[in-house]
């Protein structure tokens, strides 16, 4: 007599929105998960985009709308009930509230996890006092009913411990993935950037992510690279798109750098920047990890970042991988950066360390431990 193969097990992920870095991460491990025998799905608010990652045609997703509206989490109620995973990973905190919500009214078995993605104590001080406060009562009276709590950081989840009044040892740390070697190994396309496809000897320092006035501080780098200018020659690109551009553009001219200065917008091909450049630039004031940096190491490119709370450090293994300057200050940014560009490129051995440690297989592999699902 056979033996009856035991029903694959199934994660939905939910969140958001499937651009950005969470978008990102999602959407590696998503495709790594189902490699590895899981029947997976993705749940999200908004309609996917053009920056968003390239996911298996074999994984579904679908958009509900706000989950914070009825009609969104009406929906929501639908998918879980048709879908009924057996496990939910939530990507921020309105998808958890309604993870949450919806596994008390369906009077569901289906395990929540919920995954912290930044520095939440930080994140929160651009909202009004009320916000924060509505904030702080969700982490509290919500996040204690989550099966399993993950932070991509060990500082961020220590923040979060203390935020939302929780044990910190409730709380794993899973870093967030590179993406699969054969994907950095294999050189990518060129850039295609006059400045990093010609055989000009200028070196190029590259920036990357969503130009907001928050959180990535790229006024911050402006500044230190004026202040690098009157050193030695060099040139500054900006990947990314974002409200403040119209304001970034005027401080470069302000600064009188904009002839060395290109903000060329989202680009598809972020690999080939980093690849190509001399140094890659982080100038956040928090993180819960700071993905562009790993992706900028693993392809052998200098690092200068903010030592800000939290994850920089972890990544470059104290400064071991990296220069670590502090947050908001543009001389000791200026002064880095001018010391990187003399330095060698990371050691080869350093480099192969790194990837093993970020390796999207492992990660995946520690998640589906935590679960309790068994890769085929």
């Amino acid at each position: 007599m056979g033996t009856v193969e035991s029903k694959r097990r199934s994660v939905v992920f939910q969140l958001r929105s499937l651009s950005g870095g969470i978008g990102i991460v999602v959407a590696r491990l998503a495709t790594e998960f189902e490699r590895l025998g899981v029947d997976v799905g993705i749940l999200c608010e908004k309609t996917p985009g053009s920056s968003v990652s390239v996911l298996p045609s074999t994984i579904d997703v679908e958009c509900t709308g706000s989950t914070m509206k009825a009609r969104g989490f009406l929906r929501l109620l639908a998918y879980l009930r048709r879908r009924r995973p057996d496990h939910v990973i939530t990507n921020d905190r309105r998808a958890n509230v309604a993870a949450i919500s919806a596994k008390r009214i369906l009077l569901s078995r289906t395990a929540i996890t919920s995954v912290v993605h930044d520095t939440y104590s930080i994140a929160m001080r651009s909202k009004s006092e009320d916000d924060q406060r509505t904030q702080i009562r969700q982490y509290r009276r919500f996040y204690p009913y989550n099966d399993r709590i993950i932070s991509v950081s060990r500082g961020a989840g220590e923040d979060f411990a203390a935020l939302a009044n929780i044990a910190a040892d409730r709380i794993d740390v899973i870093y967030n993935p590179l993406p699969l070697r054969s994907e950095l190994e294999t050189p990518a396309a060129s850039s295609g950037h006059r400045w990093l496809t010609t055989e000009e000897t200028v070196p190029v320092i590259v920036g990357a992510g969503r130009l907001q006035r928050e959180q990535k501080n790229f006024a911050l780098l402006l500044r230190a690279f004026s202040l690098l200018l009157k050193q030695r020659k060099a040139r500054l690109i900006i990947i990314g798109e974002g409200k403040d551009r119209a304001r970034l553009e005027r401080l470069a001219t302000d600064l009188g750098v904009q002839q060395d200065v290109d903000m060329p917008g989202w680009q598809k091909n972020a690999y080939a920047f980093f690849r190509e450049s001399s140094v890659y630039a982080h100038c956040s004031v928090h993180e819960g990890f700071g993905l562009a940096i790993s992706e900028a190491l693993a392809l052998g490119t200098r690092v200068v970042a903010t030592d800000c709370p939290h994850g920089p450090r972890e990544i470059l293994d104290d400064g071991r991988l990296g220069l670590l300057v502090p947050p908001g200050d543009e001389s000791a940014m200026a002064a880095a950066l001018a010391c990187a560009l003399e330095m060698p490129r990371p050691d080869s051995v350093l480099l192969a360390e790194h990837k093993r440690r970020f390796d999207v297989t492992s990660i995946a592999h520690q998640y589906l431990t935590l679960l309790g699902i068994e890769p085929r």
